[in-house]
């Protein structure tokens, strides 16, 4: 019998287990400790919403092209009617409304994940890498950074301010799923798999009103309405989305 064909199914296998056995032993020495998974989260019914835009794509509009490199989440400032972003290279970056243009604003040195305007003219920033900052928009301070808030449990992620002085912490909720996170971030290893992105409109009490999505958009974080139209943040992309909701608004399911 020939040896060389006996042996290659046991180097085919080899070559297939060899990474997965990789995998098993980053993870296992990895310092982050992980929790069970919750398997409970998977077993829910779907969901039904009566108005769909399944092609959002198709009339959004990319701004900032890029300059806003994974604008992750959104604040808008009626007042002065900008909008803010925190983006990946460590930059909060502002961009005028009427006009679409990019301006550098502020450098937090780490990786500016969630953005919230407060009750007294600070921008509320929330930073995977670096402490929550208060940055001074407005007022006697106006320009200088302070630290918000340092040691929270998880990674921050989005934040937002209720109007009642309190301001909410969006962090991962799961210790598993942020260490499978930060190792695919340590080793650029991330795979583009978040697919069929959107955002869903829901009323206060609760109930779906409308989704906007696409089977093409990619890692959406933040969306925001403002006046006529929607603004969408993505971890990834180097753009902010903006739709026109009147010309392309939701229509009701059959």
């Amino acid at each position: 019998m020939d040896r060389r064909s006996s042996s290659w199914p046991l180097g085919l296998l080899t070559l297939i287990l060899a990474p997965v056995a990789a995998a098993m032993l980053l993870y296992q020495l990895d310092p982050y400790d992980p929790a069970p998974v919750p398997i409970h989260e998977f077993s829910q019914q779907p969901m039904v919403v009566p108005k769909l835009n399944s092609r959002m794509l198709q009339g959004s509009e990319m701004i900032g092209v890029g300059k806003l490199l994974g604008p992750e989440d959104i604040a808008y400032h009626p007042d002065s009617h900008l909008i803010y972003t925190g983006c990946a290279d460590g930059w909060v970056r502002r961009v005028t409304l009427n006009d679409s243009g990019v301006q550098n604003w502020a450098f937090t040195g780490g990786r500016p994940l969630g953005v919230a305007l407060g009750r007294h003219g600070q921008l509320i920033i929330a930073d995977a890498e670096m402490p929550c900052l208060k940055y001074h928009i407005q007022g006697e301070r106006k320009g200088s950074m302070d630290k918000f808030i340092d040691n929270l449990s998880g990674i921050p992620d989005n934040i937002q301010y209720d109007g009642n002085s309190l301001a909410w912490d969006l962090a991962l909720k799961y210790p598993w799923i942020q260490k499978v996170v930060a190792i695919m971030e340590r080793y650029k290893v991330w795979p583009h798999m978040e697919k069929n992105g959107g955002v869903l409109v829901v009323e206060l009490e609760v109930n779906p009103i409308a989704y906007y999505y696409d089977l093409d958009l990619l890692e959406v974080t933040s969306g925001v309405k403002i006046g006529n139209h929607l603004y969408c943040g993505s971890i990834t992309a180097p753009y902010l989305i903006r739709l026109v909701l009147h010309q392309h608004a939701a229509h009701a399911t059959l």
